[in-house]
C-alpha cells in the first residue's frame, strides 16, 4: 500500500455510518457523535432502516438510498 492510499483511507471525502442511531452506548451512535463533534467537513450519511433522522441528519434505509 502506498502513502497515497493511506492518505485516502485516513482522509475520506464522505462517510456513511451503517447502524447509525442515537441510542446511548451503541457503536453507531458513538461514531456519528464523534464525527459530528470533530467537525468532519465532508458529507456524513446515517444509514439505518429504523430511523428517519439521527443527530439531526437525514437517515437512509440502506446503501442504495444514499445520494452519493
Amino acid at each position: 500500500m502506498t502513502l497515497e492510499h493511506v492518505e485516502t483511507l485516513l482522509s475520506p471525502a464522505s462517510i456513511a455510518v451503517f447502524g447509525a442511531t442515537e441510542r446511548a452506548g451503541s457503536l453507531g451512535g458513538a461514531v456519528m457523535a464523534q464525527l459530528k463533534e470533530t467537525g468532519f467537513e465532508g458529507p456524513l450519511w446515517a444509514v439505518n432502516p429504523k430511523h428517519e433522522r439521527v443527530l439531526g441528519l437525514p437517515c437512509f434505509p440502506d446503501a442504495e438510498a444514499l445520494p452519493g
